[in-house]
This record gives structure tokens, sequence and C-alpha cells, in this order.
């Protein structure tokens, strides 16, 4: 596998900005929800030149359903933060119909179906 040609994650911003906010995100995590409307919040208030925001999906070890949607934010994403963004705040949209309550009887073509139907939902604009 080669090394990445980029640092991980998805940043708005500069990232030659004075101030650079690295935010850890679990795409199944409740307290993630909770916090990615301040997020967006700091984002908005700082957009320019002053102030990174990197936004990184991580995967904690009780969350089996982050690891695909994390797989699926980076393939939507492609090379586009912004898109990346996006996507994160649609799934969190969703979190009801993929957190872990959620999934107790699912299988993992449940969640892939989801996922496709969460992706066809999708709309950036």
């Amino acid at each position: 596998m080669p090394v990445p040609s980029r640092p991980s994650g998805f940043r708005l911003g500069s990232g030659e900005a004075p101030v650079q906010v690295e935010v850890f995100v679990d795409l199944e995590c409740p307290f993630s929800k909770k916090a990615w409307p301040t997020v967006l919040a700091v984002a908005d208030h700082y957009e320019g030149d002053c102030v990174g925001i990197t936004a990184h999906p991580i995967v904690l070890c009780d969350h089996r359903q982050s690891w695909d949607l994390t797989k699926a934010t980076v393939a939507i994403a492609a090379d586009n933060p912004l898109r990346a963004w996006q996507f994160m705040g649609h799934l969190y949209q969703h979190q009801t119909n993929y957190a872990l309550d959620a999934f107790d009887h699912k299988t993992r073509q449940d969640l892939r179906q989801l996922i496709e139907d969460l992706t066809a939902k999708f709309d950036p604009a």
C-alpha cells in the first residue's frame, strides 16, 4: 500500500492558518453527533485563512457500523474535503438508522444496503 500523498482527515480552511483544529469523530458515536453542530459553527465562524479545521473520522472499538461508514465517507469525498464534511453531516442526520441499538439483529449486508440508500439520498448542494 502506498503512503498517502496528503495528511489524513478532511480540512476546511487553510493548512497555513495560524490556528489548526483537529477534530476526531466517530460516525456512530452519539457524542460526536452532539458535537458536530458546534464544530460546523466554528468552521463557519472562522471561514477563511485564520483557522484550519480538520475532521478525522475514527472508529471506536464498540461501533461496528462506523468502519463501513468511514470507508463510504472516504469514497464519497474523493479529494473534496467539503464533500466529506457534507456527507458526515448527512450521516449524523440519519444516525438513528445505524446506531448500535438499530443494528442489534441486522447483518453487515443490511448495513451495506443502508449505506447505499443513504448515499443515494445524499445531495451536497
